[in-house]
């Protein structure tokens, strides 16, 4: 059996964006630096839509990272 952790889009959102909150920045960049996680493609198109909503980050930015 697999073993590891589903990483939800608010993980990432926490640990990339600017949040006000530093508890909850602190656990998620914890969190994805475990070894082992699994996440979906519907995370990762929310994680990547809500960084162009919130940031000034483009398309081209996101592609490349």
């Amino acid at each position: 059996m697999a073993q590891g952790v589903f990483f939800d889009t608010n993980i990432f959102l926490y640990a990339l964006l600017d949040f006000q909150d530093a508890g909850k920045h602190q656990i998620a960049v914890d969190l994805l630096s475990r070894d082992k996680g699994f996440v979906s493609t519907q995370v990762v198109n929310e994680v990547c839509s809500n960084i162009l909503k919130k940031t000034n980050a483009s398309e081209e930015i996101i592609n490349k990272t």
